[in-house]
């Protein structure tokens, strides 16, 4: 594994549910994990090459989100997270 920088990151994503009456709390969610002095993966752009994802309990936990595929990247990461609960969200709605 590469050696990382001991500063912690995490991100965070909030939505509100769009149309549902009376209006729902946020969905929200979050990825936390270390800045990687090194970039790893190639599988996307911006931060994803240098941040290790680290959240416990997590299949990805110990890679960079850059090194998962869209999928698997999508299952950790805050948006991915974010978009699973407002459908779950729209859902309970039938």
């Amino acid at each position: 594994m590469a050696p990382t920088d001991p500063r912690k990151v995490g991100f965070r994503l909030g939505r509100r549910p769009g149309g549902l009456r009376p209006p729902e709390q946020p969905v929200e969610a979050k990825s936390r994990g270390r800045i990687l002095r090194e970039p790893r993966g190639t599988q996307d752009f911006g931060y994803d090459p240098q941040f290790l994802f680290n959240e416990p309990g997590f299949a990805q936990t110990g890679h960079g989100f850059a090194e998962l595929e869209p999928p698997e990247r999508a299952r950790a990461s805050r948006r991915g997270r974010v978009l699973a609960r407002l459908v779950e969200a729209w859902n309970q709605l039938r």
